[in-house]
């Protein structure tokens, strides 16, 4: 298994979604937060209607993201899977992967089926 998809904060999403609303927003995937309450301001990857998908794709946003998860991090943009997880031990990422126990640990770490 590689790296990234035996990462504790994996999630295929990065590498295989986008979510574009009708205004040109783009983010990472539909459960990622758009809004950051830290800041007060919104949190996004670009705007179709200013730059092209293909410099949004290979812009710094996504491979931070990617780069955080290769970590084992979470990424400001996973704060609604982070939350979930925390309070109720799934969430939006969860469905596409499986538990799996840690023999070293033995707590459940999740991977790509």
């Amino acid at each position: 298994m590689n790296k990234i998809s035996s990462s504790p904060t994996f999630c295929p999403e990065p590498w295989t979604t986008l979510n574009i609303d009708q205004s040109g927003r783009v983010l990472p995937y539909l459960h990622s937060m758009g809004w950051n309450q830290q800041t007060n301001c919104e949190n996004t990857m670009g705007n179709t209607k200013q730059t092209s998908i293909q410099t949004i794709i290979r812009g710094p946003v996504l491979q931070e993201i990617k780069a955080a998860i290769a970590r084992g991090e979470w990424h400001d943009f996973c704060s609604s899977c982070r939350n979930d997880e925390a309070a109720s031990g799934t969430s939006a990422r969860t469905p596409s992967l499986g538990p799996v126990r840690d023999q070293g640990t033995n707590r459940s770490r999740y991977r790509l089926f």
